[in-house]
């Protein structure tokens, strides 16, 4: 399906849609923090490791590990387009960003020897109830690195055509997510205005729209 999309334009963020973020936000305010003691996280390790280089130099290096799937912390990002050309964004409490709070797009850990591909699909339903009618895989299915320089985490990303919504949401019982649906030229105002800041989504919009445009 072609999806018509016109000349990015130099404009704030519709009103309307900041309001009904803001509301989707509140019950993920943070009201208070205090640190705790801390013996063995059930999720998070950190190892240390001594590499040998070619050149005769010896390297420290720490290394995060994930305790989901095979432990590297390998994810998925989805950007997915609605059957009327909406996009589905969510909201979530995201304790060590600056606000809180996040808006972003539909994304999650890969599970054991789970495809990407798979993940998207599963993540997209858990997350928003929502399946899409297809996936296209952005960069060629290329992966990229969340941060190498202490993980070995592998992302890839993908535009999800056609989607519609088939049940409510299916969450961890960690998981706290809202999500609204907004037109792809909103998606691109958030993103320019600073309301959509993590990488992973930057990326997905970056080269899903590349995508759209040649549809």
């Amino acid at each position: 399906k072609k999806i018509e999309l016109e000349k990015r334009s130099i404009m704030m963020v519709r009103k309307e849609i900041i309001e009904k973020l803001e509301a989707l936000k509140e019950d993920f305010k943070v009201l208070s923090c205090k640190e705790v003691p801390l013996k063995d996280s059930p999720f998070l390790t950190t190892k240390r490791y001594q590499y040998c280089l070619n050149n005769g130099t010896i390297v420290y290096k720490e290394k995060l590990c994930k305790n989901v799937g095979d432990g590297s912390g390998s994810a998925v990002s989805i950007l997915p387009i609605t059957k009327e050309g909406r996009v589905v964004v969510i909201v979530e409490p995201r304790i060590g960003s600056e606000n809180g709070v996040t808006l972003g797009l539909p994304a999650g850990y890969l599970d054991l020897n789970e495809s990407p591909l798979d993940a998207a699909a599963r993540e997209l339903k858990e997350e928003t109830g929502y399946v899409a009618a297809s996936f296209i895989p952005l960069r060629n299915g290329h992966r990229y690195y969340q941060d190498q320089g202490c993980s070995k985490a592998f992302n890839s990303h993908f535009l999800a055509l056609d989607c519609e919504k088939v049940q409510e949401q299916a969450l961890d019982a960690d998981e706290q997510i809202k999500f609204m649906e907004v037109e792809f030229d909103d998606v691109l105002e958030l993103a320019d205005n600073g309301y959509i800041n993590d990488a992973n989504s930057l990326l997905t919009i970056c080269y899903g729209e590349k995508v759209l445009r040649m549809k």
